[in-house]
């Protein structure tokens, strides 16, 4: 009797630790999807991070485009106006010469 009770126990004790193996092989395969997913979903990250970088270089690029631009034009501007003022002394001086 007591030998067919520790085959039992015996018996119960290699399922128990089968059933575990099981269990450990499924925690290890999710283990492995979840880290498959993990890393898609950091590379998928970093990407979109990379092009939304870009886009606001490029972004930047244009502002200091446009203010270069402007400071172009602001610099055409002032050239004009020195124009004018060195005409307006060189006139002036004529007037002065001619009295």
């Amino acid at each position: 009797m007591l030998k067919k009770v520790l085959l039992l126990q015996l018996g119960l004790a290699y399922k128990m630790v089968k059933n575990l193996e099981e269990k450990i092989k499924e925690l290890e395969s999710k283990e492995e999807t979840l880290e498959k997913y993990g890393k898609e979903a950091i590379e998928k990250l970093e990407r979109k991070v990379s092009m939304e970088k870009e886009e606001l270089l490029k972004e930047i690029q244009k502002i200091i485009k446009e203010l270069n631009l402007a400071t172009q034009d602001d610099i055409k501007e002032l050239k004009r106006e020195l124009e004018i003022l060195k005409n307006e002394i060189k006139d002036l001086k004529e007037k002065l010469n001619n009295q």
